[in-house]
């Protein structure tokens, strides 16, 4: 299921990052957050349909012996990806200037082009494997 659903799942999460800021860029800090929820829901909708597929399809492709290792290094790396991630915004946002609208709408700009990111490297995801053809029963002749 996980590399099917993941390009549309970072689609969804792009497109609703940019509502998010053509929103923001529209209402500034003074309008209603009203306005924020049609994209909350997209990017709510698309971090569903794209990171848990992700990790069933990285994790479908291990040996079963060896799933809990790659799942420990896999969780270990998104957390060092989340930390450089946020250290990365920050650096955007506090560096766009005074104004917190457009600094929130300029770190929302770069946050729906890393989800497009993530809609070009699941290309890079491996296939599912083959399903083993079932033994046949003790006893069984064919």
């Amino acid at each position: 299921m996980g590399a099917r659903w993941s390009p549309s799942g970072g689609a969804a999460l792009a497109f609703g990052l940019g509502l998010l800021a053509v929103a923001t860029a529209d209402v500034g800090v003074d309008g209603s957050i009203v306005v924020l929820l049609p994209g909350l829901i997209v990017v709510g909708v698309g971090i569903g349909l794209c990171f848990t597929p992700l990790t069933s399809s990285v994790l479908g492709g291990i040996d079963p012996a060896q799933v809990g290792a790659a799942s420990g290094a896999m969780s270990t790396m998104q957390q060092v990806g989340y930390a450089v991630g946020v250290a990365i915004t920050g650096v955007i946002f506090f560096g766009s200037g005074a104004d917190l609208g457009h600094a929130f709408a300029v770190s929302l700009v770069e946050l729906a082009a890393l989800a497009a990111g993530i809609v070009a490297m699941t290309r890079l995801l491996p296939r599912p494997r083959d399903a083993a053809p079932a033994a046949a029963p003790a006893g069984a002749s064919a």
